[in-house]
């Protein structure tokens, strides 16, 4: 069909599917529509029922609202299967490129394909919308290139689910991506409210998930006024919920980092290296290690621990919380003002405070509740910094 008027295809209250078509070209076929390119309301089966079509099983070109429009299957919202290209493409759509508005069954169901599962390219509003599917949002069986692509939506999110009865999104077999969505307003992909998985990935042969040059955050889980799990568009990674590792993880945290520390309040300006003692005259406070064998040590001053405790205004909501407490690097290996006052220090020599504020030295005649850790690194002479592995005995 080309050039329509106001719908492409409309068909109200079909007793089984609204449009069926077995065997063609192009299953259906609409260039130039000033309303929908495709609208059912109501069918008791399927709204679009494609099976075997040489080319596209749905093609849309052109529409000043939606591409296809389903409201209320009695089965699949549409439902594609056997075909040489995509299930269904649509460009140049004015509103939505795909929208279902509840289907008992699946929103979109795609059978084995030639090429994309589901291809939408520049949407006036989301790419795809499912709203309040019986089954899957949106299934694809087998693509033989990218299960559902979405370009270009100048409004809304790429792809956008809510409330499916299973998972949201799945792709069980695509040879390229199962989900690509390039150039979306809003989110690449939505999923709200699914009684099952927001978006299950099974077996992909390249990345399950790709994300790239996000204008928001990368990931959001959680209602709006609770949010569980955030990755930001730096990577940095925030969630209310605690991280477990099974027994079998050949490593449950891995940083390029080697030292444990602690946001502290200071009664003085310390910097990096700096080694620390107990504040007997503020309790709770910090200062440099002023005396030789001090029995207040407590740390060094570190400049990039690997793990950072003791940060005051994290929210899974919120950026980088302003606490520009130093860290007190508590164990680990950590770059320390070393002083040669008690003779020279070689690796393996126990250290303690020294008379020279906020430096280590080799201690001789080491004794309980003094020694700050072990020497890493030689110093000849002088004043200087070495790495030492810090453990507090």
């Amino acid at each position: 069909m080309s050039q329509a008027g106001g719908d492409g295809v409309y068909v109200v209250n079909a007793i089984g599917d609204a449009l069926r078509v077995d065997k063609a070209k192009n299953g259906v076929y609409v260039v130039n529509a000033t309303d929908n390119g495709v609208q059912v309301e109501k069918a008791m089966d399927a709204g679009v029922y494609i099976h075997e079509a040489g080319c596209d099983g749905v093609k849309i070109d052109n529409t000043k609202e939606d591409g296809i429009h389903v409201n209320n299957a009695g089965n699949d919202g549409v439902h594609v299967n056997k075909t040489k290209e995509d299930g269904v493409r649509v460009d140049n759509a004015g509103g939505d490129g795909f929208d279902v508005d509840k289907a008992v069954g699946n929103g979109v169901e795609i059978g084995t394909v030639g090429t994309g599962g589901v291809y939408i390219n520049k949407t006036g509003n989301n790419g795809i919308s499912i709203n309040n599917a019986g089954r899957h949002g949106v299934t694809i069986a087998q693509a033989n290139q990218v299960g559902v692509y979405v370009g270009k939506t100048n409004k809304f999110s790429g792809f956008r689910v809510n409330d499916a009865g299973n998972p949201g999104l799945y792709v069980e077999w695509a040879n390229v991506d199962g989900v690509h969505v390039k150039g979306a307003k809003d989110d690449g992909v939505h999923v709200c409210s699914p009684k099952d998985d927001g978006l299950f990935v099974g077996n992909p042969g390249d990345d399950g998930l790709d994300m790239r040059a996000v204008g928001g955050d990368y990931i959001v889980a959680g209602p709006p006024e609770d949010r569980k799990f955030r990755v930001d568009k730096n990577g940095n990674v925030r969630t209310d919920g605690s991280f477990y590792c099974g027994a079998r993880a050949p490593g449950c945290l891995k940083t390029g980092a080697a030292d444990v520390a602690e946001l502290v309040n200071t009664s003085e300006k310390l910097e990096p290296g700096d080694v620390v003692e107990i504040d007997p005259t503020q309790p709770g406070y910090f200062r440099h290690a002023r005396t030789s064998n001090s029995t207040l040590v407590a740390g060094v001053i570190s400049s990039n621990p690997a793990i950072l405790k003791g940060v005051q205004g994290i929210t899974v909501e919120g950026d980088e919380p302003e606490d520009d407490r130093p860290p007190l690097a508590l164990a680990g290996r950590v770059r320390v003002k070393v002083s040669t006052e008690n003779g020279p220090i070689t690796v393996g020599d126990l250290l303690t405070t020294s008379c020279t504020p906020g430096h280590a030295m080799k201690a001789t005649e080491p004794k309980l509740g003094t020694i700050l850790g072990k020497a890493l690194d030689e110093l000849e002479s002088d004043t200087g910094m070495i790495d030492v592995l810090v453990m507090l005995q």
